[in-house]
């Protein structure tokens, strides 16, 4: 049994840990086509240049490609995975940052010209978030499993560099 469009949407799942993971506050439904995401709150605002090591930090990444729209950083949408086309739909509820995975030039480059803050950090990440706390939640239905999350388990995008 696959569950991950369902795992993404439900209310505890992907968007919402996340949405937590990111230390976003009063989240809420994300409203758009395929209902997925979350909406919430930097608080205080503070800079692109501020927030972008904290979700570097918080995801465990080895990079983030980003669009600087020019905006304090404080309505926040995410999308995990492949939410990257969400981007329209996140200016339109009035976010001035949105943080996804797997975004293509053509949806970067007109985001940078009307003032939205992207930050893409990669397919794997944006969803890897959930294996902990799924992890635990299976442990504490079934206190007889032994329940652990695969160290092996890691994104399977790797970066040159020279």
């Amino acid at each position: 049994i696959s569950m991950h469009t369902n795992l993404d949407a439900a209310e505890g799942g992907v968007n919402d840990t996340l949405a937590h993971t990111l230390g976003l506050e009063d989240i809420g439904a994300f409203e758009n086509p395929l209902s997925m995401g979350r909406i919430g709150f930097i608080r205080p605002a503070c800079s692109l240049a501020d927030f972008l090591p904290k979700v570097y930090r918080l995801l465990g990444v080895s990079f983030l490609r980003y669009i600087d729209g020019k905006r304090p950083v404080s309505k926040v949408a995410v999308g995990s995975g492949n939410c990257s086309e969400l981007w329209k739909f996140a200016l339109a509820a009035g976010c001035d940052t949105f943080v996804s995975g797997d975004f293509k030039y053509g949806q970067l480059q007109p985001a940078s010209e009307i003032g939205l803050n992207i930050i893409d950090a990669g397919h794997f990440a944006t969803e890897n978030v959930i294996c902990k706390p799924l992890a635990k939640l299976i442990s504490n239905a079934f206190p007889s499993l032994d329940v652990s999350v695969s160290e092996r388990h890691k994104d399977c995008i790797r970066l040159y560099t020279e």
